[in-house]
């Protein structure tokens, strides 16, 4: 069962992460037809469960993504959708994505921890952050002096 939890509070590298995979799923599954995105807040457990269990137009897959369901989703919904995870059918692939490092106590985590895959993205400090600034603008065919992945440092 494909679910994954992506979480922390390195919101760039999260939100490219789930862009990577949108853009990806896209290519090779037939554009945006099969992807739904949910914001945590007022989203009930059914909702996404109907959605996941939903058949693919004409595709093998189906991508969900939810942001900050365990954060802002009600108790109830939350585990009323930890009962469901283990009905999602394959076909479905289930993306949490979460601007905050989770609960690790509450059963909805345990049960993702258990039935998927997560992946954190801490925030970078220190040395780490200006070797990521350096890297990335390089990545991006830019160039950057050191003042200013200095300057860019301090501002997180």
């Amino acid at each position: 069962m494909p679910i994954f939890l992506f979480y922390g509070t390195d919101a760039y590298s999260r939100l490219e992460k789930i862009k990577f995979w949108r853009l990806e799923f896209e290519k090779k599954h037939g554009g945006a037809t099969n992807i739904t995105i949910f914001e945590g807040k007022g989203t009930s457990a059914n909702e996404i469960f109907q959605t996941t269990a939903c058949m693919p137009f004409l595709a093998e897959k189906r991508l969900t993504i939810i942001k900050d369901f365990l954060r802002d989703a009600l108790d109830n919904e939350r585990n009323a959708l930890a009962d469901l995870l283990e009905k999602i059918p394959d076909f479905s692939v289930v993306v949490f994505s979460e601007s905050e490092t989770p609960d690790r106590r509450t059963g909805f985590f345990k049960k993702i921890q258990k039935t998927g895959k997560l992946t954190e993205f801490p925030a970078f400090n220190g040395i780490k952050l200006l070797a990521w600034i350096e890297k990335t603008v390089s990545q991006k065919k830019g160039s950057i002096e050191k003042e200013a992945i200095l300057a860019l440092s301090e501002l997180s």
